[in-house]
C-alpha cells in the first residue's frame, strides 16, 4: 500500500528532527573545545609582543615542550596563529586536510603593497594559483631532467670560482651566487657569465626585501593592523609605504626584464631550452588568450627564482674511479655520499618554518579546535630535532640514513625532504630541481676538493643569520684540488662560458 504525502512526512520527520538535532549538537560541542595550549597574552593584543623575534622555530619548539604539547596557540592581535610541531601533525592537518589549509594570510605588506600576490607561492588556494602550480609542475617537476645541463655547467663555474679564491672563498656569498645563477640559467636560458650576474644580483637585490618582510615576528605593523595600508606615505609612519612602493618597483623590474630579454633571445633563435622558452612553445601549441598566458609564464617565472668528507671521496674513488665526477644517474650508486647530503639537509635545516598557511574551515585535532582562519606554520625544525624519530637528533651522523650493511639508504629513517619543501597542496613543486641541484653541487665538490680552514670562521659553532631563513654567517674556506688531474678538469670548464 502507498503512503500518502502527508503519511511519509509522519515516517521520516522523527529521523529528520534528530539528524538536525545531532548536527545542532555536534556544531555546539565542537564550539566548546578548548583551544591549544599556549602562552598567557594581554588583553585585545594577545600574544603579539611575545612573538620572538630571532631563532622562532627553537622558541616554539621549547614552548611546545614546556606545555608538553605538539600544537601550539597563540593570539595575534585576534588571529590565531598554530604551531605544528609533529609530523604527526603535520600530516594531519596540513597534508590529510590540505584543501582545508592551503590559502596564505592577508600579508598586506608583502601580497598587497609589494605586490608579491603576483607570485603563485602566495596565492590564495583557487583557480588562479592552480594554472600557476600546473605550469610550473609541468616543466619543473614533470620535465626536469632537461635542465640537468644548465645545473651542471653553473656547478662547474661555481667550483671554478671556488679554486682560483687564493685567498679562501666567501662560502656563503659564493653560494647565493651559485643558487642564482642555477635559478636564472634554468629559468630564463641564460648562461654568459654577464647575464647570470647580472639577473641573479637583480633577483638578490629584490628577493631580500622579501624576506626581510616576511621575517616571523612581524617586521611591519601593517600586517597585524591591515588598516594602516590606507594612511598616505608622507605621513608620520608612513615610511613603510614608502619601502614598500620601492620594493615593488624592484619585484616589477626583476619580473619584466629578465622575461623580455629571454622572450628576444629566443625570438633571435639564441635561447638554450629553459622554463620560458619551454612554456611559451607550449603556449603557441595551445589556444586561448595568449596574452593571458604570457602573463602567467612570466608571474611563474619570476618566482622560481671533514672526515666524512674523507669517507664519501673513497666511495666515489673506489665506484667511479679517482678523478672522475659524479653524474646525477650515479646517485644510487653512491649512497654513504647520498646519506651524507641527507643528513646536511636534516641538521641545519636551512628553512626551518615553512610559509604560513590559513584555514578555511575549522579543524579538530586532539580534542583541540582550530579556528577557520587560523594561520599555521609547520615547524620543520621541531620535527627534524625530534629524539623520537632521529636518535641523537644534535649530532651529526653522516652514515645515519645507511641501511646496516651500508649498501643503500634505509627507506625506514624519515627523508628530510619529507619535511623541508613543505606540506599538502602547498609543497614546493620545484623539488625535483632543488635536489638534483643539491647533489651534483655536493657530490662534485666533494669529489674534486679537499676543504681546508682560512681562519677562525666556519668551525662547528659557527653562528647563523636570524631571519626567516637559517643562513650562515660568513666564513671563508679554501678550496684545494685533490690531485693536479682534477685541476686541469677544473681548469677546462665551459671557457666559452666563463
Amino acid at each position: 500500500m502507498e503512503l500518502s504525502a502527508l503519511q511519509s512526512l509522519y515516517v521520516i520527520a522523527p529521523y529528520l528532527f534528530g539528524s538536525l538535532t545531532y548536527c545542532y549538537i555536534s556544531l555546539r560541542n565542537r564550539h566548546k573545545l578548548p583551544l591549544p595550549p599556549g602562552p598567557k597574552g594581554i588583553p585585545i593584543l594577545g600574544n603579539l609582543f611575545q612573538l620572538p623575534q630571532k631563532h622562532e622555530w627553537e622558541v616554539y619548539h621549547n614552548w611546545c615542550n614546556d606545555l608538553g604539547t605538539d600544537i601550539l596557540h597563540l593570539n595575534i592581535a585576534g588571529t590565531p596563529l598554530i604551531i605544528l610541531d609533529s609530523l604527526e601533525a603535520t600530516t594531519t592537518i596540513l597534508d590529510k586536510n590540505s584543501t582545508l589549509c592551503s590559502d596564505r594570510p592577508r600579508m598586506p605588506m608583502v601580497r598587497e603593497l609589494m605586490g608579491w600576490d603576483a607570485a603563485f607561492q602566495f596565492k590564495d588556494h583557487g583557480d588562479e594559483w592552480r594554472e600557476h602550480r600546473k605550469l610550473f609542475h609541468q616543466e619543473m617537476s614533470i620535465g626536469s631532467q632537461r635542465f640537468h645541463l644548465h645545473q651542471i655547467r653553473a656547478t662547474q663555474r661555481f667550483m671554478k670560482r671556488l679554486m682560483y679564491a687564493s685567498n679562501g672563498a666567501n662560502v656563503v656569498q659564493e653560494v647565493r651566487d651559485l643558487a642564482g645563477d642555477i635559478a636564472v640559467s634554468i629559468t630564463y636560458g641564460f648562461e654568459r657569465t654577464y647575464e647570470t650576474q647580472h639577473y641573479a644580483g637583480l633577483s638578490s637585490i629584490a628577493l631580500d626585501p622579501l624576506i626581510e618582510a616576511l621575517t616571523p615576528g612581524g617586521s611591519f605593523l601593517v600586517d597585524s593592523f591591515p588598516l594602516l595600508k590606507y594612511i598616505p606615505a608622507w605621513l608620520p609612519g608612513g615610511a613603510f609605504k614608502r619601502k614598500a612602493r620601492f620594493w615593488n618597483d624592484l619585484r616589477v623590474q626583476m619580473f619584466d626584464e629578465a622575461f623580455e630579454d629571454a622572450k628576444s633571445n629566443i625570438m633571435t633563435g639564441n635561447a638554450s631550452p629553459c622554463f620560458v622558452s619551454c612554456s611559451l612553445g607550449q603556449m603557441n601549441q595551445a589556444t586561448g588568450d595568449s596574452d593571458d598566458q604570457e602573463r602567467r609564464i612570466k608571474a611563474v617565472a619570476g618566482s622560481i627564482y671533514a672526515d666524512v668528507a674523507k669517507r664519501a671521496q673513497r666511495e666515489m674513488d673506489d665506484v667511479l674511479g679517482f678523478g672522475i665526477l659524479p653524474r646525477f644517474e650515479d646517485e644510487g650508486r653512491l649512497p654513504f655520499t647520498k646519506s651524507l647530503i641527507m643528513e646536511m639537509q636534516r641538521w641545519r635545516d636551512p628553512n626551518p618554518l615553512d610559509l604560513p598557511h590559513v584555514s578555511t574551515d575549522e579543524l579538530v585535532y586532539k580534542g583541540y579546535r582550530i579556528p577557520k582562519g587560523s594561520v599555521i606554520l609547520g615547524n620543520a625544525w621541531g620535527i627534524l630535532q625530534n629524539p623520537e624519530i632521529f636518535r641523537d637528533p644534535h649530532i651529526f651522523k653522516a652514515d645515519r640514513y645507511l641501511t646496516p650493511d651500508g649498501q643503500s639508504i634505509d627507506k625506514r629513517v624519515l627523508n628530510p625532504s619529507t619535511v623541508i619543501f613543505g606540506y599538502g597542496h602547498r609543497a614546493c613543486p620545484g623539488r625535483f630541481v632543488s635536489e638534483a641541484s643539491t647533489w651534483i653541487i655536493l657530490s662534485s665538490l666533494i669529489a674534486a676538493f679537499n676543504f681546508h680552514h682560512v681562519d677562525e670562521t666556519g668551525h662547528k659553532h659557527h653562528p647563523f643569520q636570524a631571519g626567516l631563513l637559517r643562513l650562515p654567517n660568513e666564513f671563508k674556506v679554501r678550496f684545494e684540488p685533490r690531485s693536479e688531474n682534477f685541476k686541469k678538469l677544473i681548469d677546462g670548464f665551459e671557457d666559452a662560458y666563463w
